[in-house]
């Protein structure tokens, strides 16, 4: 609520503005998250990536970076991936100086993640193939100086210029040069220095404009070849943002460009110890710490273990989706079994867990050199394609897989399926046989109805905090009502929804409390088909 206008004369106008009706909703899709391990790449920190050369940019190559493939291959546009690495890893730098008198350490430059990979990294410094310049505006101080630039390496020109009180004075590069008259430029140190006898009062204005060198970076890691040039410490901050392989982090206060001549090298960086489950679960956890607008739609982890024969990844990625589903960031997650996996095994492995948010596919392997890990596809398919729409529909095909590692025969296929365990056919493509979770409740089976729900919880999520606090007036009631039911409504003109009901009312016993019944009934999907087929003598046409 906003008010205008005094609230304490005893004469005047107050006027109280309120946010009335129904709350417009916007609530993006598309997302997907993925955790896995990669050759570079920031550590157990969610980066958001907009397509594979991004991707190929940040982490390289490895599992990661292959799994960000099949996301957006099949259907993604917009993926929070999570490195996993081990404790104790370090990152490579570098400090620059400058080139004056006793050196001055300028700023470091910083691989862009940690790991012994940094160490490779070698960087050139030369003079720039352009000058740079620079314009000085300042009052004096009474002193002769020196006043200094922010650069050095000033370049003798004709177009550098030095006025005091808007008297020009002629410039001199050497200090027995100096007379009345005229101004000394230093060009090693960026400064100038006025005759004396002629030093600038407190009341004069001092304009100065001088050219200067500026550099021209090579940076490479032995497989990339990235160059920049830059005209100012500022502008090599900035330009190095854009670089796959380094950041540039400048001293405090100071201006100087490092000194060039020198093949720099960066050291200091580890890869750190064996990656352990709680590596991964801190992984895990960075997908509930993305920005407030992002709710990834799947979640998916390139592995399934860390000891062998273990599975120990699955418990602690079904805890996971629970907690991010109770922070009302429902995820459905997908994790392939191991591979070559019987019935049996992954019978026993399924028994073990009851989620409707989690997705173990059984054969979630191509045929590939690699094998690809198709549990990813799956997450980017059901990410990509329209709420309503099932991911076993024939044109909802993964994409980047050739075959199947392992085919099961159809009564194996069914045995699974009735199980919970999500099983791959290969018929129009490469397609779910169903889509299943690991909850046995048919309401919560279908990963395409789970889809909805997750949805529609996000939805009453981002309603409800545009409600609190507000009066508990009907018309509040009627507002919330409102919103609701546009969304829903919404919902069923998409053929997302059958039906749905919606009715808002007061609790009798708490006079801060608003209780909202809902119910939903997502739109079914044609799984089986019954035909009579009747012959005989009936019509009395004839051929």
């Amino acid at each position: 609520m906003l008010v205008y206008g005094p609230q304490f004369s005893v004469v005047g106008l107050t006027v109280e503005i309120r946010s009335v009706g129904r709350v417009p909703l916007v609530i993006g899709r598309g997302v997907a998250a993925i955790i896995g391990t990669a050759a570079r790449g920031p550590i157990a920190e969610p980066i958001l990536l907009g397509s594979s050369a991004d991707a190929r940019q940040t982490f390289y190559q490895g599992d990661l970076y292959e799994g960000c493939q099949l996301l957006f291959g099949n259907g993604a546009d917009v993926v929070a991936a999570i490195r996993v690495g081990g404790s104790g890893h370090e990152t490579a730098d570098l400090d620059l100086t400058d080139d004056i008198g006793d050196p001055e350490t300028v700023g470091t430059v910083v691989a862009t993640s940690p790991g012994a990979w940094g160490n490779q990294i070698r960087m050139t410094i030369d003079d720039g193939a352009y000058p740079g310049f620079e314009f000085l505006l300042t009052v004096g101080d009474g002193t002769v100086g020196p006043y200094y630039f922010e650069n050095a390496d000033l370049v003798e020109s004709s177009d550098n210029f030095v006025t005091v009180g808007g008297e020009a004075l002629g410039i001199v590069y050497a200090t027995e040069s100096l007379e009345a008259g005229k101004v000394y430029i230093n060009k090693t140190e960026g400064s100038m220095t006025f005759f004396e006898g002629e030093a600038p009062t407190t009341s004069e204005v001092i304009e100065a404009s001088v050219e200067h060198k500026t550099r021209y970076l090579t940076i490479t890691d032995n497989r990339t070849i990235e160059t920049f040039n830059v005209s100012s410490i500022v502008k090599m901050q900035a330009a190095l943002l854009t670089s796959s392989l380094v950041r540039f982090e400048p001293v405090p206060g100071k201006t100087h460009l490092p000194k060039t001549g020198i093949d720099y090298v960066l050291t200091g960086g580890l890869d750190g110890s064996a990656i352990t489950v709680n590596d991964w679960v801190d992984a895990m956890e960075q997908t509930m710490n993305l920005p407030q607008s992002v709710v990834p739609t799947t979640c998916v982890i390139c592995d399934h273990e860390v000891v062998l024969g273990s599975n120990d990844l699955i418990p602690r990625f079904s805890l996971m989706l629970t907690e991010a589903a109770n922070r009302f960031i429902p995820m459905i997650g997908f994790v392939a079994a191991k591979k070559n996996s019987t019935m049996q095994e992954l019978l026993r492995l399924k028994s073990s867990y009851n989620n409707p948010f989690l997705v173990i596919v059984g054969n979630g392997w191509d045929a590939g050199s690699p094998e690809q890990n198709l549990a990813v596809a799956r997450a980017g398919t059901e990410a990509g394609i329209q709420l309503g729409d099932s991911a076993a529909e024939y044109t909802n095909a993964i994409q980047g897989a050739n075959s199947l590692l392992v085919t099961f025969k159809q009564e194996v296929v069914d045995v699974l399926t009735y199980n919970g365990v999500d099983v791959l056919i290969k018929s129009t493509g490469i397609l779910p046989y169903l889509g299943v979770t690991t909850n046995p409740d048919p309401n919560f089976t279908k990963t395409v109805d789970m889809r909805t729900v997750a949805y529609c919880m996000v939805v009453l999520n981002y309603v409800s905090k545009r409600f609190y606090h507000k009066r508990r007036t009907r018309q509040t009631m009627a507002s919330l009502k409102g919103t609701l039911e546009a969304v829903f409504e919404e919902m069923v003109y998409l053929q997302v929804l059958d039906d749905f009901w919606v009715e808002v009312k007061t609790n009798y016993h708490d006079k801060n409390r608003l209780d909202v019944d809902l119910w939903i009934q997502p739109v079914g999907h044609v799984q089986r088909i019954r035909v009579v087929l009747s012959t005989g003598y009936w019509s009395d046409k004839v051929a």
